[in-house]
């Protein structure tokens, strides 16, 4: 034979058959001790020539039907995917917690502060939409490499991930610092709201700087399967958000009552917390 089969070079596989060369050499003590299947890893049902020859270089045609084993296949990728999912639905549970909360103590305050504040938030949700972005493109790109173990390639996805979620936040940080009557003009016309959102913004605002290191740090850490310390950190964060919340909203532990800017300020504190755990594992 010439090492092909119908014009295929050997081996090949169809219909989840794979054809190979066998070589038997001591047909009694070792009748097939060299098979071409390094690529297929998994469990083999050999059906195939067996044979010798005085010579013991008797070469055959042989397959190997795939014999997958898929209940355990199903079951390793299931427990696999919810050790990934899991952390991140509870983790976005939290967020959407933290956002119900705020809107629940500041309509304890009132309308004024809850309008104002829900305003104001939109710029934060802007922002969030372009950590979404820069997030998705280091996650694709950072589990491919995290796949070969290429942990440099890694490192400089992150860092110019991180470059750009520094440069946009820093912009939306000197807006809303410097320039924060001109955001809430784009929401509003109305003085109370605008004078209202002009001081959440100056202090929120220093969270945007932030949440631009820290957001990419823990995206590119669940890339590389540290989903729980991702969920951890996210979590302790915003877990302290709501009882920074309501210890600076409602004036507990001897503070002065701050109302909306008790939000601000707590919103700021919580992204400081997160920002120094990321920091320390770094």
């Amino acid at each position: 034979m010439d090492g092909s089969y119908g014009g295929r070079p050997l081996p090949y596989s169809q219909n989840n058959v794979v054809f190979f060369w066998y070589f038997v050499g001591q047909p009694r003590e070792n009748p097939l001790y060299c098979f071409h299947y390094n690529d297929f890893p998994e469990r083999f049902f050999f059906a195939g020539l067996r044979g010798s020859h005085p010579t013991g270089t008797f070469r055959g045609l042989g397959k190997a039907v795939l014999m997958e084993n898929t209940i355990t296949k199903s079951s390793t990728f299931y427990r696999d995917m919810f050790r990934l999912a899991l952390p991140i639905v509870f983790q976005n549970l939290i967020t959407t917690a933290v956002g119900s909360a705020d809107v629940i103590m500041l309509g304890w305050v009132s309308q004024t502060a809850l309008s104002a504040g829900s305003l104001a938030s939109q710029i934060m949700f802007i922002l969030n939409l372009v950590y979404s972005g820069i997030s998705s493109g280091i996650g694709m790109l950072a589990a491919q490499y995290w796949g070969r173990k290429d942990t440099r390639t890694i490192e400089k996805i992150m860092g110019i991930g991180m470059k750009l979620s520094i440069l946009v936040s820093f912009l939306f940080f000197v807006l809303a610092c410097f320039f924060p009557r001109l955001l809430m003009l784009i929401f509003t016309s109305e003085t109370e709201l605008i004078d209202t959102g002009i001081s959440y913004l100056r202090i929120v605002g220093i969270s945007y700087l932030f949440m631009s290191i820290s957001q990419v740090y823990l995206c590119t850490m669940r890339s590389i399967e540290r989903v729980v310390f991702a969920t951890v950190t996210n979590g302790s964060a915003l877990g302290l958000n709501i009882i920074l919340n309501a210890v600076f909203i409602f004036g507990l532990l001897g503070l002065p009552k701050m109302g909306i800017l008790g939000v601000a300020l707590a919103t700021t504190i919580a992204r400081g917390v997160e920002l120094l755990i990321c920091l320390a594992d770094a």
